[in-house]
C-alpha cells in the first residue's frame, strides 16, 4: 500500500476546505475494508469524500457499490448525520485529519489517523465515543469512553516555512543522518526531503552536523517553492500500470512516463480507484493517450528523418549538375524569348517549362 505523505495530505485538505467547511454531513458509508465515504451538502452542491486509512483522503467522482450499513456506519450516522462541519484541518503537519462537527446541540470531531495501523475515531468532549479499531499502544489506548490523547502536533505548513531558518539550524546541530534530522522538523515526507536535498547536490545520508547549512537552506527553499505550486503527477511503468505519484515531478522518476493532474484530489481519486473499482475507464484512457502521443511523435520523427534524407539527396544532385545548370541559365539569358524546344536542344538537362514573367525555368534532373 502506498501511504500518503504529510505534504500530500496538506495539499488535499487545502483543496477541500472551501467545499467542506460550512457544509452538512448527509451520509456516512463504510465498505468494511478500512475505507469510508462521506457525502457533504453545501448550497445545492454535493461533495463526496473517499477515505482509505493510510492511503487516501480525497473528493471522488466515483460511486462505491451499495452495501448494507455496517454496525460502525450505523452508529456514526445515528450521532452525526446532518451535522454541520465547522472546520476541516490537518493536525499540524502530522498525518491526522480532523473534521469538527456540530450535531443536535453536541460538538464532535471525526479524527482520522493516517499513520501506524490507521483509524477513524469519533471524539466527544475529549473522550472517544466511537472508534473503527480498538488499539492499545504503549502510551495510549483507543477504545470507547477512553480519553483521546494525541501528542502535540508539529507546526503547520505555513509555520515551518516561515521558521525554516531556525529549524534548519536545529536539524543541522544533530549527529543523526541529515534526512532523519530534517524529518523531525520538516514533516513533508522523506521522498520530498530526499528530492530537495539532491536538487542542491546534498547527500541525504550525510551526518546532519557536517552538512553545509547554506545548501540545506537552498534545498528547503526549493521544496517549499515546489509545494506552493504543486504539479500532481502519476508515474507509469513499462507495463502501463500506475507505479507511484507525487505532488510535483521528482528527479528520481525523471525517466518514467507520467500523467499530470489539475489537483491533488483528482490525482488521489484516480490512483486510489484502481484498487477499489477495477482497472478500466480513466486509467486505460490516460495510458492510451500517452502511448498514442508517443507513437505520433515517433512517426513525426521518422517523417522528418526521411525528409532530411530526401532533401540531402536533392542537394547533392543539384551540386553535381551545377555547371550544366549555370550554362543553361546563361543560354536562356542570351535568348530574348527562349522556348523549351530551343533550350532542350542545346542542354544535357531536360527543361520542363519556362515562365517568362517570373523569369524562371523548371528542370528535371
Amino acid at each position: 500500500m502506498r501511504e500518503m505523505a504529510s505534504l500530500e495530505l496538506h495539499l488535499a485538505i487545502k483543496e477541500l476546505k472551501d467545499k467542506i467547511e460550512g457544509s452538512y454531513l448527509r451520509k456516512f458509508y463504510e465498505d468494511g475494508k478500512g475505507s469510508f465515504r462521506m457525502q457533504f451538502y453545501n448550497n445545492g452542491a454535493t461533495t463526496s469524500v473517499y477515505c482509505s486509512l493510510l492511503a487516501s483522503f480525497n473528493s471522488t467522482k466515483y460511486s462505491l457499490e451499495s452495501q448494507a450499513g455496517t454496525q460502525f456506519a450505523i452508529a456514526m450516522r445515528k450521532r452525526i448525520e446532518n451535522a454541520k462541519v465547522k472546520r476541516l484541518y490537518q493536525y499540524g503537519m502530522d498525518r491526522i485529519i480532523i473534521i469538527e462537527l456540530s450535531a443536535k446541540g453536541q460538538e464532535y470531531s471525526i479524527v482520522i489517523e493516517m499513520f501506524g495501523r490507521g483509524n477513524l475515531i469519533l471524539v466527544k468532549d475529549g473522550a472517544i465515543d466511537l472508534c473503527y479499531k480498538r488499539i492499545i499502544y504503549k502510551d495510549r489506548e483507543i477504545r470507547s469512553k477512553a480519553k483521546y490523547q494525541i501528542e502535540q502536533g508539529k507546526a503547520d505548513f505555513e509555520e515551518i516555512e516561515n521558521d525554516s531558518a531556525e529549524l534548519i539550524d536545529a536539524a543541522c546541530s544533530e549527529e543523526d543522518m541529515l534526512i532523519r534530522s530534517l524529518s523531525k522538523y520538516f514533516n513533508l515526507g522523506p521522498v520530498y526531503l530526499d528530492d530537495a536535498l539532491r536538487s542542491q547536490g546534498v547527500d541525504p545520508k550525510v551526518k546532519a552536523a557536517s552538512a553545509d547549512r547554506e545548501s540545506v537552506g537552498h534545498a528547503m527553499a526549493y521544496a517549499f517553492d515546489r509545494a506552493d505550486s504543486p504539479e500532481p503527477v502519476i508515474y507509469i511503468d513499462d507495463s502501463g500500470a500506475y507505479h507511484d505519484y507525487s505532488a510535483y515531478p521528482l528527479e528520481k522518476y525523471g525517466n518514467m512516463r507520467h500523467v499530470s493532474f489539475n489537483s491533488m484530489n483528482e490525482l488521489l481519486d484516480e490512483f486510489a480507484k484502481t484498487g477499489r473499482l477495477g482497472t478500466d475507464t480513466e486509467t486505460d484512457k490516460k495510458v492510451a493517450e500517452i502511448e498514442a502521443s508517443i507513437e505520433k511523435q515517433k512517426l513525426l520523427a521518422k517523417r522528418f528523418a526521411d525528409q532530411e534524407k530526401e532533401y540531402a539527396a536533392i542537394g547533392r544532385m543539384i551540386l553535381e549538375n551545377m555547371n550544366a545548370i549555370n550554362a543553361l541559365i546563361e543560354e536562356a539569358k542570351l535568348k530574348k524569348k527562349p522556348s523549351v524546344e530551343e533550350l532542350n536542344g542545346s542542354s544535357v538537362i531536360k527543361v520542363m517549362g519556362i515562365d517568362l514573367k517570373k523569369k524562371s525555368l523548371t528542370i528535371e534532373l
